[in-house]
Order: structure tokens, then C-alpha cells, then sequence
């Protein structure tokens, strides 16, 4: 069946919605009171993935441990930023190994981890013949990559996408006991790649208006809001940190059977830049997002228009003019990644001016664009050194 595009009349449209998820728990305590009823059976083997860093700086692993006991069957903390293939086949043989009973990953970490699990389980159902493993997902950043059924993993330093009935998380947990120990940088600048999803959503192609694009603009507020009340006494409330993981999956879940197309540009210039230059998709979103907005706009009326409507949730005014407030948004969302500390380029991320072209005709050809109309996209990079 073909994507059905979104209608620019706000009252007429078409969502089909997918079904997917199970359980979207949120709130203090929510993984100690209902963990284990988001498991599939009471007789459910848990493996768990999760990185290095939460294992040795935080107390997760071990209250995971207190409170699944026996269901758990295995943990992998070897999780590595823009998951390696290695990786995952690694943990694969772990639990080709295992005798008892196993039907679920549970993610504890960002997106790099949630990407883990859903690759391990598609992998894993796939290719070992498992049956479905079911996803779990503790999230303890704002990356969203939970709530899509698209997943990442990074092969040879090309960063490569799947989306399947085996790649969709299962039950979500929003719990800010959980990301109370995640770095504040990162907790902020995973808040701009939240932003990202937001903007996206308005100007894609097959995005509805309820709920997809109304659940946008709802987040961008909220985010806009929520990352400079967090950013001035970190991690903040407890409630202020849920508010965040709300607008988060709000931003990038929904899409329904109906969607279609490419990534919007900032998430491609994720992929461009991110595993082959080594930089954090978080950060990234924070060199690009502002700019990539300003070049959409001043390139396309109907991206102008969508975009537009979010500049009230920036706190700012419309001036009535769509491509002057679409890139108004822009600056707006520059100056909130300065205010937050994140505002880097590329060369102070270590990248060389000698690959823009390259980086540039990636993209372009991401976008489905012949090498002879990558210039613009070129001088797009350019910005981001700048």
C-alpha cells in the first residue's frame, strides 16, 4: 500500500494508525511498579542491554538485578555509540549460549542503546529462528528513537536504517529515577535531537495533522520550555524531567501505516556526519538543526508554511510572513542551543573543510538528488563550519 500524503487543509486527512505499542508507563517509580507487568508471560527470560557507562557511574544495573532476580538470562554493557555491527553479532553468540528460557531485550540507556536492542531482537527473530523477542525500553535520554519503529546500526562506518515488525519497542518506561545520572550535555543536546523529530514532523510529506502534527507542536513547546527550566538547575524536578520524556515520545511517535519517504535533512546530516566523523547524533542536531531549518525554508513554500506555525511555541510572534517566521524558528532554536551551552561547528568537532563536498553529495544523494544539484546542500555544510 502507498503512503498517503498529508492534506495541507487541516480538517481533512488521513491517519491509519499501526498498533504497536503495548505500554507507555511514566512518572517516579514507574520501572519498579510495573516492569515486570510489561513482561509476556511470568515465565519471561530477560537479557539486558545496556553501556559501559551506566554500568560503572550509576546504580541501574543493579537495582534491575534486585528487582527481575532469576528472569534475568544475560546482560551486554558493551553498547558503543552508533552501534557497531560488531557489536550486536557479539552479544547475538552470548545468547546463542544460553539455556533458559528467553524472550525479551530490555533497552536501559539512550538511543544508541534502544538501537541495540532493536537489532539484536530483529537479528536474533531473523536469523536464529527465536520466535519474537519482545523490546523493552528504560530510556534514560530524550533521543525518542523508542518511540519509532526504525532502528540504526553502523557497518564498516556507514550508518545504515531497518524498520520491521521485530524492530518496534514493545513497552516504554519514561522513569526519571532512571536518567536522574545521565550527563547533563547529553541529556540536553538528546533534548535538541527531540526538537529535530518535532520540526520534522511538520514539514514531512505524509504527516498528518491529528495527531502527528498537532502532538509536534505540542512538544516543541514543551521542550523549548523544559530544556532551559532543566538547563538552569540540573536534573530539576522529577515532574519536569517526565514533562521532557512526554514531549520526547510525542515528537517522533504515531506516525502510523500511512507514512513514507525519506528522513527529513537534519536526520540525513545525522548519519553523514555521525559515525564517520565519531560525533554523538545528539550533537550533530545541535550543529544543524537551526540552519537546516532556515535552508528549508528559503527553499520550499510548502516546508515554510508548516514550519512557521511552530514559532509560538519558540515564545515567539508571527510576523504573518511564512518563509520569514520558518526561519525565525531557526534562529530561535540557534539561540536556545547557545543559551544551553551545545553551540560548537565542525571544526571544533575535529572535521575537515576538505570533505564538505563529500558530506554535501551524501546528503544530496540521500535525498534522491543528482550530484549536479548538491550545491546548495553544500553550501549548507559550509554553514555548519561557520
Amino acid at each position: 500500500m502507498m503512503p498517503t500524503p498529508a492534506s495541507d487543509k487541516p480538517l481533512a486527512g488521513l491517519w491509519q494508525p499501526d498498533d504497536t505499542l503495548r505500554n507507555l508507563h511514566y512518572g517516579a517509580g514507574c520501572v519498579g511498579n510495573h516492569l515486570i507487568s510489561c513482561l509476556p508471560s511470568p515465565k519471561s527470560g530477560v537479557f539486558i542491554a545496556t553501556s559501559n557507562s551506566i554500568v560503572r557511574n550509576t546504580p541501574l544495573l543493579e537495582d534491575l538485578k534486585a528487582l527481575l532476580g532469576h528472569r534475568i538470562v544475560g546482560t551486554f554493557a558493551g553498547v558503543k555509540q552508533h552501534v557497531p555491527l560488531e557489536g550486536i553479532l557479539e552479544a547475538a553468540e552470548k545468547i546463542r549460549h544460553i539455556s533458559n528460557p528467553f524472550d525479551v531485550v530490555l533497552a536501559v540507556g539512550g538511543g544508541s542503546t534502544i538501537d541495540f536492542a532493536k537489532m539484536l531482537a530483529s537479528h536474533l527473530t531473523k536469523d536464529f529462528d527465536m520466535g519474537r523477542i519482545a523490546i523493552i525500553a528504560i530510556p534514560t535520554t530524550l533521543s525518542a528513537c523508542e518511540a519509532s519503529p526504525v532502528g540504526s546500526y553502523s557497518k564498516n562506518g556507514t550508518k545504515l536504517t531497518m524498520s520491521n515488525s521485530y524492530t518496534v519497542v514493545d513497552s516504554i518506561l519514561y522513569d526519571p529515577e532512571y536518567s536522574q545520572y545521565t550527563p547533563k550535555r547529553l541529556w540536553l543536546s538528546s533534548g535538541i535531537c527531540a526538537l529535530s523529530h518535532a520540526v520534522e514532523t511538520m514539514y514531512h510529506p505524509f504527516s498528518t495533522e491529528f495527531p502527528r502534527k498537532a502532538l509536534a507542536s505540542w512538544a516543541m513547546k514543551v521542550l523549548f520550555d523544559g530544556l532551559q527550566e532543566v538547563h538552569e538547575s540540573y536534573p530539576g524536578s522529577r515532574d519536569a524531567m517526565t514533562r521532557l520524556f512526554l514531549a520526547t515520545y510525542a515528537s517522533n511517535s504515531l506516525k502510523g501505516n500511512n507514512v513514507g519517504g525519506q528522513e527529513g535533512i537534519c536526520h540525513l546530516f545525522a548519519y553523514a556526519l555521525g559515525s564517520p566523523f565519531n560525533i554523538p547524533h545528539a550533537e550533530t542536531c545541535c550543529i544543524t538543526l537551526g540552519k537546516v531549518i532556515i535552508y528549508k525554508a528559503k527553499r520550499s513554500a510548502g516546508a515554510a508554511k508548516q514550519i512557521a506555525r511552530l514559532l509560538p511555541a519558540t515564545g515567539d510572534r508571527l510576523a504573518g510572513n511564512d518563509v520569514v517566521d520558518a526561519c525565525q524558528v531557526g534562529h530561535r532554536i540557534i539561540a536556545l542551543v547557545n543559551k544551553l551551552g551545545l553551540g560548537e561547528n565542525l571544526s571544533q568537532r575535529g572535521v575537515s573543510r576538505d570533505h564538505i563536498s563529500v558530506i554535501g553529495k551524501c546528503v544530496g544523494r540521500a535525498s534522491g538528488l543528482h550530484p549536479d544539484e548538491c550545491q546548495p546542500l553544500i553550501d549548507l555544510v559550509e554553514s555548519f563550519f561557520q
